[in-house]
């Protein structure tokens, strides 16, 4: 990850914090459950492995793809409960989260969709790329050679001997 990443990363997870310390006051009883603590330990957990990661720029590349391998599980995850926390704080109307944060909570609010559209994105590169690699790997095991080209925004692969 690069620096611009890192400090974006950690920008939004103050807010997350932020916000979610501001559901957890005494006065605020709308929701107490886990996605209030895994959102809360997940934010503080990237805010932390972001300021690791700026500070030892030379981790190995396998360290940072193991690092970044488990984030993107937990992130799933992260997904599921803001996205299910914000859409039962709106349905509630809980005073101390949707009208005491109102942009905030408006801003979250779109974010979530924003997220799960990149969980999506990024499951659909994934089996994108699984479906390229195992026709490569196919095509290596029996000694053909294949062209990927582009017509129309439509992919073409083509087989043919070596």
């Amino acid at each position: 990850m690069n620096r611009v990443s890192c400090l974006l990363s950690i920008a939004i997870s103050l807010i997350f914090l932020y916000y979610i310390l501001e559901i957890e006051k005494e006065d605020c009883n709308c929701v107490n459950d886990w996605r209030l603590r895994y959102i809360k330990m997940y934010n503080g957990g990237l805010i932390l492995v972001n300021i690791v990661l700026l500070l030892l720029d030379r981790i190995s590349i396998n360290l940072k793809s193991y690092i970044l391998s488990i984030l993107m599980i937990l992130n799933v995850i992260h997904v599921y409960a803001v996205y299910t926390l914000i859409d039962e704080l709106e349905k509630q109307r809980c005073a101390c989260a949707v009208e005491d944060n109102k942009h905030l909570h408006n801003v979250l609010y779109y974010y979530r969709y924003v997220m799960l559209l990149s969980i999506i994105g990024s499951f659909l590169i994934l089996v994108s790329s699984i479906r390229i690699l195992l026709l490569i790997g196919d095509s290596y095991n029996s000694k053909q050679s294949i062209k990927f080209s582009n017509k129309g925004g439509k992919m073409i692969v083509k087989r043919s001997k070596k």
